[in-house]
């Protein structure tokens, strides 16, 4: 019977391991196994990313968990359209609150105006390579308004970020951060 438990151990601590409390965000608890779960609905070419940096797809995690509450903060969750795409497909839930919320609260909001068409124009005019400010003005809208996007999304989420309570669990933190491979170590 002794030996049978002591087999059974390792097995054991590994099941109570995966249910480890890796971070909490504003209360909610990230489990090892949620995040375990969460990287195997990634499509293959991201989980490759991810699959040796577990505390790098954790703040990813973080991210996406304090977006979906505050799009459950602004009832986002109880708009038709997105119910239905929760409906759709459920295992999608936080991302779909965090994509609706980031449309609807940065990137819907975004505006390119015709004077900053012009000074962009007029200071890379040498770059259009002789194009008319009509025939350039279609590129420089997307320009700009990427531009406009990626800061806006970055400064959201960064405020969001800043007035969240995070707490990670440090003693997996540091544990998975000796695991992970030295580059330079592959070097030679």
């Amino acid at each position: 019977m002794k030996k049978i438990f002591l087999c059974l151990l390792p097995i054991i601590f590994a099941a109570c391991a995966k249910g480890e409390t890796i971070a909490e965000v504003n209360g909610k608890k990230i489990s090892l196994n949620y995040l375990e779960r969460e990287l195997e609905k990634l499509p293959e070419s991201l989980r490759k990313n991810f699959d040796n940096d577990y505390p790098g797809f954790l703040e990813e995690l973080i991210t996406i968990e304090i977006l979906s509450q505050e799009a459950k903060r602004l009832k986002i969750d109880t708009i038709i359209e997105v119910k239905a795409k929760i409906a759709h497909d459920k295992n999608m839930r936080n991302n779909i609150l965090a994509t609706e919320l980031l449309n609807r609260e940065v990137v819907m909001k975004i505006q390119v105006s015709e004077d900053e068409l012009k000074k962009f124009y007029s200071e890379h005019k040498k770059e259009t390579k002789g194009s008319t400010y009509e025939h350039a003005r279609p590129q420089i809208y997307q320009i700009l308004r990427d531009q406009k996007k990626q800061d806006a999304l970055n400064a959201y989420i960064a405020d969001l970020r800043d007035r969240a309570r995070v707490i990670r669990n440090k003693k997996w933190l540091e544990r998975k951060l000796t695991e992970l491979d030295d580059p330079i170590d592959e070097t030679f």
